[in-house]
């Protein structure tokens, strides 16, 4: 027999079957695989490691920041754990499904409805993960819109739409290439490349919609999707453990990582936990989860899992509680009861200002005072706002009293610490400013003058009560049109801004004019006059030029009326923004420097052009706003007027808070700002971060932990518990 007619009798060789790849036909009787679904399961099972390792660097990456090489260690433990539990149970019930003869038959008919091969496979996976990516981010504004069960319901209903529609694109479309490519579409190479553009798609489109720590794990998982096929002994081994007899034994294996990242997690510093949950997304919303689970007495938190309630039978003692002075309980689980807070009173006034004047406030959305000319920022992004700064009184250390537009807009119109006001959260983020509230609009209108804002579809949709005493409160376009009018925002806040000054007469009644602008909040817009670059930074530095420009035509318009003198001009912004410092982006995740610190410049007539040193907040603008107008200040507000910063002052400790839902996680923190020095604290985990913001400004060095610091940590602990205790005590009427 000739060696060619030992090849044409000898049998083919057949590779391990693979997703989507037709097994060789057996004669009969032969044996059939051990497992049906192993193919699958070496795939299930290569996602979940590759997603646990990402999610534990994730983790390590936060918690080394705080805890060094020991945190890192703790924090990739946890991470690594909290996957591989959730991953690997249901990659186990999954695999236990599919050794099934109805599953079999499931699989022959769908391979049969949509076609065989491994891209048709891969086409399906991506369809389903379109599809989930549809129906999470639609419930998430959802639920700014409607009660959670409705929300529910309706990424549900988005969920199968979504993947209906993506099956009809997805499959047709990888059929057709398949039959192009032939039969190197049905090689393990084809299912590796796919996988390959799918990571790489993944990441460059989903890091414009997620915060960067959310994209390692599923770009990872795609990775190691793509890198299975080429390798024969890891998919192999893979098989051999995605099988049904070792079912059970992976179970336990998964409970056994659950039990370890939860004793590892309660026993790790206050600092590492708190820097986990809030930074390792995936861990984060599962251990959310988790603590609404075990929240036996319904006041949201959890004695578990570094939850923080010291009492899970009585819903009044948990970490957000509010203390009562003096009674011998401790409500809010600091270990303590409260201390009186007694309110420092401002100085006497030492500079004064003709009152009535007319006010212009100008409010720039997420806009960080470091990325401004004249502050000494390397990018010509405000060359206008350097030059009203000339003639501005700049508070060179401003600070909002909370990094949300809700809450910082809210201290503006007051002059309170929003703690103080009469205020509810329907949904979440959503904001309603009782009536009980009195703003600067409703006192200035009640003393004769004009009242006009001009704001953004997103505080007329979801913050409610902030327009209270403004006779026109309104967006400059279609309220439900922003997405079509964002690019040109600006222009058409300062058309209508500037088509309100020229109605108003020089010598008729004062007005008060608002306007908020939104440029420098995300998205972020490049605009091509101003090219930096594609980094969410560069866009942003572009649409403060763009922005800039605009207050341009503004200062015009003021310098050009007879009443220049008698018009007091402020410009502000509500929060910072961040682009990676401290591996956080946007706002409101935490209360860094970079989010806290806020332009404040005011052209006060009669008051002289000067930097002025003194920390102020948000709160001091507002009561200033009253005394520009000639009204009375609120009655014992939080804040002091800016005047009387004009000369030194007595120094005062400032308070800040955060309260802001992102995804399944809330984020709950308070800090006390006694100069230079900054704590903060995590409502939840009590974790405390202890920052000397002067000596440094980007706030690397943790000194929560130097004994040498211990009297000043437990002085300022004590102050957030009696403001706190204050703050409760003394609401708003």
């Amino acid at each position: 027999m000739s060696r060619g007619d030992e090849r044409e009798q000898s049998p083919p060789r057949v590779r391990p079957s693979e997703p989507g790849v037709d097994p060789p036909v057996r004669s009969e009787g032969e044996r059939a695989p051990r497992a049906a679904g192993s193919g699958l399961g070496a795939f299930a099972w290569a996602a979940v490691l590759g997603a646990s390792v990402a999610e534990g660097g994730v983790a390590a990456l936060a918690a080394a920041e705080d805890g060094g090489l020991a945190g890192a260690l703790v924090g990739f433990l946890v991470g690594s754990a909290a996957v591989f539990a959730v991953g690997g149970a249901l990659a186990t019930f999954g695999q236990l499904l599919l050794d099934t003869e109805a599953a079999r038959h499931a699989a022959t008919a769908l391979a049969d409805a949509v076609g065989s091969g491994p891209l048709t496979f891969v086409a399906a996976l991506a369809a389903s993960g379109g599809a989930v990516a549809v129906s999470v981010r639609g419930g998430l504004r959802l639920l700014d819109a409607m009660t959670a069960p409705f929300a529910l319901a309706a990424a549900a209903l988005l969920a199968v739409g979504g993947l209906v529609v993506m099956l009809l694109v997805a499959l047709p479309f990888a059929r057709a290439l398949a039959q192009r490519l032939g039969a190197r579409a049905r090689g393990p190479r084809a299912v590796a490349i796919v996988f390959g553009v799918l990571a790489v798609t993944v990441g460059l489109l989903a890091g414009r919609a997620l915060p960067g720590a959310y994209l390692p794990a599923p770009v990872a998982t795609l990775l190691a999707l793509a890198s299975l096929p080429l390798l024969d002994r890891p998919r192999a081994w893979l098989r051999g453990i995605a099988s049904r007899a070792r079912g059970f034994a992976l179970l336990l294996a998964a409970f056994v990582a659950a039990s370890l990242g939860a004793a590892t997690l309660e026993g790790a510093s206050a600092s590492v936990r708190g820097a986990v949950l809030r930074r390792a997304p995936y861990v984060g919303n599962l251990v959310a989860f988790l603590w609404r689970a075990t929240d036996g007495d319904g006041d949201g938190f959890s004695p578990y899992l570094a939850g923080g309630d010291c009492d899970d039978s009585d819903p009044a003692v948990n970490p957000a509680a509010s203390e009562v002075v003096g009674n011998g309980v401790d409500e809010n689980c600091s270990g303590s009861d409260a201390a009186p807070y007694t309110p420092p009173l401002p100085p006497a006034a030492r500079w004064q200002v003709p009152a009535p004047q007319n006010i212009v406030l100008i409010q720039m959305d997420a806009l960080r005072p470091d990325h401004l000319g004249f502050t000494g920022y390397d990018r010509p992004t405000s060359p206008n706002l350097d030059r009203f700064r000339q003639r501005a009184t700049w508070f060179r250390n401003a600070y909002t009293n909370a990094p949300s537009t809700r809450f910082a807009m809210s201290s503006v119109f007051t002059g309170y610490d929003v703690r103080r006001l009469p205020y509810s959260s329907p949904r979440r983020n959503g904001f309603v400013l009782g009536p009980g509230a009195r703003t600067v609009a409703e006192t200035l209108r009640g003393r004769g003058y004009d009242t006009f804002g001009l704001t953004i579809t997103y505080v007329l949709d979801h913050n409610h009560g902030l327009g209270q005493g403004f006779r026109v409160w309104r967006t400059p376009w279609p309220q439900a049109m922003w997405r079509e009018n964002y690019p040109v925002a600006a222009e058409k806040t300062t058309d209508a801004l500037l088509e309100y000054l020229d109605q108003r007469p020089a010598a008729g009644r004062p007005f008060f004019a608002f306007a908020h602008y939104r440029c420098t909040h995300d998205p972020y817009i490049a605009y091509e006059r101003w090219a930096y670059g594609e980094m969410d930074v560069d866009r942003y530095d572009s649409a403060l030029n763009y922005c800039d420009d605009q207050l341009r035509r503004v200062f015009e318009a003021l310098d050009a009326r007879p009443d220049r003198d008698g018009t007091a001009v402020i410009v502000f912004s509500d929060h910072g923004e961040l682009f990676g410092e401290h591996g956080l982006t946007n706002h409101g995740r935490w209360l860094y420097e970079e989010d806290l610190r806020v332009l404040l410049l005011a052209d006060i007539p009669g008051v002289d052009a000067r930097a002025v040193d003194a920390p102020v907040t948000l709160a001091d603008l507002g009561v200033t706003l009253f005394e520009l107008g000639g009204a009375s200040p609120p009655r014992d507000p939080d804040g002091w007027s800016l005047l009387h910063h004009i000369e030194p002052v007595p120094p005062r400790p400032l308070f800040v808070f955060n309260d802001l839902w992102v995804a399944n996680v809330h984020i709950r923190a308070e800090a006390v700002l006694d100069w230079p020095y900054k704590l903060i604290r995590d409502v939840p985990t009590r974790a405390l971060q202890l920052f000397d913001v002067v000596a440094d400004p980007r706030e690397t060095r943790n000194l929560a932990d130097d004994e040498s610091q211990r009297a000043r940590r437990e002085r300022l602990g004590s102050l957030l518990d009696a403001y706190a205790a204050y703050a409760s005590g003394h609401r708003v009427r």
